[in-house]
């Protein structure tokens, strides 16, 4: 369809019908490209259609290009007077060009659109880089730093400590209001004689327990073991029901290294299942210099460093939203 007057036509018409806001779950939503009308003598058969992009200017950014392409929807209204939208799958063409693939038994007027995604909810930042704007992905943490990532996420705001909340961690500790705070919902506790141990690396165990306790995971004993290396092991339990959960896959070689000292880039990956967010999509600008796009943590990372609104795309997908 040429002629600019079809074209707003088909726009306004689209962009009122019913069953395009339904399936979409959107009020924003545009055409693109011209709408194309495919008559044929084939019919009832499927037959698989691909839409070329054409005389569409696409983002020159990749994952602002990979999230164009994702919005896109076809719009099919049949001679027949039914109407429908599917989600096409998105090929290169033979021209390098890409387009839009999908199957139909019946021909008529197709229609490329784009649905404007509305930002659903909004996710406040837990994490802080150091002083010289580094991350440390590779780095480990503490007790307390994750007492303090715990807290923000749960809504803590700085007070002050008029009792100790353990044994060695006295009022005036930097992190003693944290700590008081996790202990206070149950999510860490101390050891057998009432010692927090705020500066000590926090283990993969230790982690999977703050979970655990959060979460309140159904630990089953007398399981079988998926884990080499956790056999005997006080937790190792509890490690199975964060398996279970989807929290933790393990090291490699089927290992978890109970003992380990977790890393910051694991900690914000099993905070963030913890707390069932991200990874966040959409990202095009690494928040610290050490932690590039290529980060296999890079989409945690990113969820956890920024306070960003989101919104989940039809694959489950958290993105970015504008």
């Amino acid at each position: 369809m040429k002629k600019g007057s079809e074209h707003q036509v088909i726009e306004k018409l689209v962009c009122a019908e019913r069953v395009v806001r339904e399936t979409l779950a959107s009020n924003d939503v545009h055409v693109v490209a011209r709408p194309m009308t495919i008559e044929t003598n084939l019919s009832s058969r499927p037959v698989v259609v691909t839409l070329p992009l054409r005389d569409v200017t696409l983002p020159t950014n990749a994952a602002e290009r990979q999230a164009f392409l994702a919005s896109l929807a076809v719009f099919i209204e049949h001679t027949d007077g039914e109407k429908k939208v599917v989600h096409p799958e998105v090929v290169t063409m033979q021209d390098g060009k890409p387009g839009l693939r999908f199957t139909v038994e019946k021909f008529s007027t197709f229609t490329i659109i784009q649905v404007a995604k509305e930002a659903e909810g909004t996710h406040a930042a837990y994490i802080q880089g150091f002083p010289d704007g580094t991350f440390g992905p590779d780095k480990n943490v503490t007790r307390a730093q994750v007492a303090f990532m715990l807290a923000r996420i749960l809504g803590y705001t700085e007070e002050q400590v008029k009792q100790a909340p353990f044994k060695d961690v006295q009022t005036n500790h930097p992190a003693a209001g944290a700590i008081a705070f996790v202990k206070e919902q149950g999510i860490m506790n101390g050891d057998n004689e009432g010692n927090f141990h705020a500066g000590a690396n926090i283990t993969r165990a230790e982690m999977a327990t703050v979970v655990s306790n959060f979460k309140e995971l159904a630990v089953e004993e007398n399981i079988a073991l998926t884990f080499k290396d956790t056999k005997g092991h006080w937790a190792q339990w509890i490690i199975e029901a964060n398996r279970a959960a989807g929290i933790i896959n393990g090291l490699d070689n089927d290992r978890f290294a109970p003992n380990a000292a977790l890393t910051r880039a694991q900690a914000v990956v099993m905070i963030n299942r913890m707390f069932e967010r991200g990874p966040l999509h959409g990202v095009t600008t690494p928040s610290f210099p050490d932690v590039k796009m290529t980060h296999w943590a890079f989409k945690e990372i990113e969820e956890a460093a920024s306070t960003h609104s989101y919104y989940v795309d039809k694959d489950g997908n958290e993105q970015l939203a504008e």
